[in-house]
């Protein structure tokens, strides 16, 4: 049993981020992982006041019951489930990042995929096929896409390897390569668009408490050993929605699947300033298309297990006012694995007192441990962590 299970069974609580934002959990017609009384335990986990839990879809720290939780979100589970109504049938379909479970490869074997390859993206190693229970038109191979070599191209790919921040679980790079590899020409991609939103913010307003998750120590002990030390990890930062926003909106990260999408970049935004307010940090979240078409999924808008990141940019907070202005300029270069990007951005807040500019890193593998005001106050002394 894992660290994080033993404490949700302690607490009553589901042991992942959804359950602290009270998401409604519906299986909506999947065959699920054999958690028991999962909706009971997301109930009794609901909490009101906004708390920060680490980013961990870049990091193989999701067990089997996070598996499970975010099968039930029906918001993540709709938009999939509909993309796979539209071209599974009679298609070859490529799971990437499949769970345990191998949920969405099943799914489109029920919908009548012709066959379907799911790859669980696990820790490489020599990828063997071996046949799913109960779907004899389901291969299965354990290791990495990238490592992949299939007979025939696949006419639909669909992958859950998204992150909080759309990019942040190296889709760019893994989606590229299966739409020159593994996919026919014109192949359906599940999604065809990601975008990282981001808005002005100011983290002290919105949860002056400033605590972590008590779900948070056990995924954070996790990522700590895999690097055997501590970092400052990227926070999420739940139950935030748009009226929270300091600024206007600008997307900073646009990964367009279909057409392939670029693996580095920079984007240059200007946010302007809605009433008196405070600012702090970004905000970054997800706006996904799961089809051409598709309504998008924010998760601003409907709460989902891509729980918004939050950027600490100021320690000391700016003061603006209606019609100031918010200089982001973000970029993102691949990390030494040539898969997950590092993230950065220059942020400059234009006043009539003055303007206010700092620069921060995102790196997928952070260097530091307590290195920020904001990491100094979340790792603190009765926080569980090292």
């Amino acid at each position: 049993m894992t660290a994080l299970r033993r404490l949700a069974r302690a607490q009553g609580v589901v042991g992942c981020a959804g359950a602290l934002m009270g998401i409604a959990m519906d299986p909506g017609g999947l065959a699920l992982p054999s958690w028991p009384d999962i909706e009971g335990r997301v109930e009794r986990g609901r909490r009101t006041e906004p708390v920060f839990f680490p980013s961990i879809s870049e990091y193989p720290v999701i067990d089997e019951f996070a598996h499970a939780v975010r099968a039930t979100d029906r918001i993540r589970t709709g938009a999939f489930r509909t993309a796979l109504d539209q071209v599974a049938r009679g298609r070859r379909v490529l799971e990437i990042d499949t769970s345990r479970d191998a949920i969405w490869a099943r799914y489109a074997a029920d919908r009548g995929a012709s066959s379907v390859v799911a790859v669980t993206g696990g820790p490489p190693s020599r990828l063997a096929p071996r046949r799913h229970p109960g779907r004899d038109r389901i291969a299965r191979f354990d290791g990495q896409s990238t490592d992949l070599l299939l007979r025939e191209p696949a006419d639909v790919c669909v992958s859950t390897t998204i992150g909080a921040i759309a990019g942040s679980a190296g889709a760019a790079a893994i989606l590229n390569d299966a739409r020159s590899r593994l996919t026919r020409p014109g192949a359906a991609m599940i999604p065809v668009r990601a975008c990282t939103m981001a808005s002005a913010v100011c983290a002290r307003d919105i949860a002056p408490g400033m605590r972590l998750s008590p779900l948070a120590p056990p995924y954070l002990d996790e990522l700590f050993r895999l690097r055997d030390t501590p970092f400052d990890a990227r926070m999420c930062l739940s139950g935030v929605t748009y009226r929270h926003l300091v600024s206007s909106t600008g997307i900073v990260e646009d990964l367009d699947f279909a057409s392939g999408t670029r693996t580095e970049g920079n984007e240059a935004v200007v946010l302007v300033v809605a009433d008196d307010a405070r600012i702090d940090g970004l905000l970054l979240w997800l706006r996904l298309w799961t089809y051409p078409g598709a309504p998008p999924v924010d998760t601003l808008t409907r709460e989902t297990t891509w729980i918004p990141v939050y950027v600490p940019i100021f320690a000391v907070p700016v003061e603006v006012a209606h019609g100031d202005i918010v200089e982001v300029d973000f970029s993102r270069t691949l990390s030494m694995d040539g898969i997950h990007p590092d993230y950065a951005a220059l942020v400059t807040v234009r006043t009539a007192r003055g303007a206010f500019t700092e620069a921060v890193e995102l790196p997928y593998q952070p260097t530091g441990f307590r290195s920020t005001w904001f990491h100094r106050l979340l790792f603190s002394r009765g926080t569980g962590t090292r």
